[in-house]
């Protein structure tokens, strides 16, 4: 009797157990979220909009002067085209609940041009969106700052 209640013990154990992973990474939290250059917010003629997906794994950019109006898509973990000569490939290093940090190596006639790690990290509750580019061979460090917005980019 003792090893049929164990049995039923562990089979209700099991079956309540769950094997979904419910942690949030940065990309499922910040799922089309649009955040704007905050340097460009008070510029009329120019805007700098930007945003991640999820499904698939996805950088979006808006750059938008005046009536012109692009919008630039790069898969992560995917060789990107940027045209007939130069490529981009973006490895993701960590995807963390208000962290994104990858690697960028973009390429030219197949050489190597440049190679740096980006870092994205979503603060005052995703409001703010803090970038920090930097480059181990030059010690180069770029920062900049994005403001979340209600805009809509790149539909």
């Amino acid at each position: 009797m003792k090893k049929l209640l164990y049995l039923l013990f562990a089979v209700t154990f099991i079956g309540c157990s769950s094997d979904d992973d419910n942690s949030q990474t940065f990309l499922k939290k910040y799922d089309g979220v649009v955040w704007e250059e905050e340097s460009t917010i008070s510029n009329p003629d120019y805007s700098y909009k930007m945003k991640f997906l999820n499904s698939p794994k996805t950088f979006v950019g808006n750059e938008q002067y005046g009536s012109q109006n692009s919008c630039d898509y790069y898969l992560f973990e995917e060789i990107n085209q940027i045209d007939t000569d130069r490529t981009t490939h973006s490895i993701i290093l960590e995807n963390s609940e208000n962290t994104l940090i990858f690697q960028v190596i973009e390429k030219a006639f197949g050489e190597e041009t440049d190679n740096y790690i980006v870092t994205y990290m979503a603060i005052n509750n995703g409001n703010t969106l803090m970038r920090e580019d930097s480059a181990s061979s030059s010690g180069y460090t770029y920062n900049e700052s994005f403001r979340r917005s209600n805009e809509l980019m790149c539909n």
